[in-house]
């Protein structure tokens, strides 16, 4: 995790092009960018070099795995921006019963405040419209 972590340092340092960086009043910081692991080297050791490929793959039933992309969040402890609740599959643009969203929490955090899931939710046979943080429309770069 200590690489990630210095992986995340320069990916804040040098932000990529789907960067979006969201503050709040109080001057609370949410960084958000994606598709960065073939620039920098410690998300690409640990997309390939960690086993984290065969967990999806296990999670998924399948026989191989395709890197669609990482995502990396990091949100100020002092940061009052919400992640919006939602379902991961209206923002991608592929389709189909294998792909899998896998996330890792790098710093120790309260239960009260960490990621939440619903058991069996990507079954519903529903999708929910895509929102940003900031509450900006989807499709729309600042």
């Amino acid at each position: 995790m200590e690489s990630l972590c210095l992986g995340i340092d320069k990916n804040i340092k040098e932000p990529g092009p789907f960067v979006r960086d969201y503050y709040d009043s109080n001057g609370g910081r949410f960084f958000s960018d994606y598709c960065n692991w073939n620039r920098i080297p410690e998300y690409r050791q640990f997309l390939f070099g960690s086993g984290i490929s065969d967990v999806a793959r296990q999670l998924m039933g399948s026989k191989a795995v395709r890197l669609f992309h990482e995502h990396v969040l990091v949100k100020e402890i002092q940061t009052s921006i919400s992640t919006p609740w939602h379902h991961d599959q209206p923002y991608y643009c592929v389709n189909g019963k294998q792909n899998c969203s896998l996330w890792l929490a790098l710093d120790q955090i309260d239960e009260s405040t960490s990621i939440e899931f619903i058991a069996g939710s990507h079954r519903w046979g529903k999708w929910f419209r895509p929102e940003r943080f900031d509450k900006s429309p989807p499709g729309i770069f600042k």
